[in-house]
């Protein structure tokens, strides 16, 4: 009687496990995939999407009347001479102050701390210095070294606990 019941235990472990589902192998899946494709043919595309595009007949269309004036496109929008729309220009370069907000290796990294510090602080003049190794995002252009440590307060209460003020060349503007 032992004998039947190990016989019969013994067969429903291997039947059992034998009919149990197993995953398949991570590389030799890959494997098996990448030798069909060797032995398919390549196929060239060659359809053509030309006899599809949809023709615009233009005779219906007449522009110059359709918009009169072309400043009628522009709904007599009128610039206020007073306000001065032109950028600041950099006139030259001179000693200052600068404040360092973050040093990495990583140039994307740094590329999106600069983005980020110009979005929440409205900042343009965010910039990417390179010292091998490492490039440093720093931003402002302060003559006064009290102008820095005041801006430094704000970057603090921004999020921005590691900012240190460095001396650096910074740009003088026209204005």
């Amino acid at each position: 009687m032992k004998k039947w019941l190990f016989i019969t235990s013994l067969l429903s472990i291997l039947l059992i496990y034998g009919c149990s589902a197993s995953s398949p192998n991570r590389y030799g899946e890959a494997a098996a995939k990448t030798s069909e494709n060797s032995n398919a043919k390549e196929y060239k595309e060659d359809f053509n999407l030309a006899p599809y595009r949809q023709k615009i007949d233009t005779k219906d269309f007449n522009l110059d009347s359709s918009f009169g004036n072309n400043n009628d496109v522009w709904y007599n929008f009128e610039v206020d001479s007073s306000i001065d729309t032109t950028a600041p220009q950099i006139i030259g370069k001179t000693d200052g102050y600068r404040l360092q907000i973050f040093v990495t290796d990583n140039l994307q990294q740094a590329d999106s701390i600069k983005d980020d510090a110009q979005t929440k602080l409205n900042e343009k003049d965010v910039y990417i210095s390179f010292d091998p190794p490492f490039y440093k995002v720093k931003i402002g252009d302060f003559k006064n070294y009290s102008d820095a440590k005041d801006f430094r307060f704000k970057l603090n209460q921004l999020g921005y606990a590691e900012a240190r003020i460095v001396n650096d060349k910074i740009n003088l503007f026209n204005k």
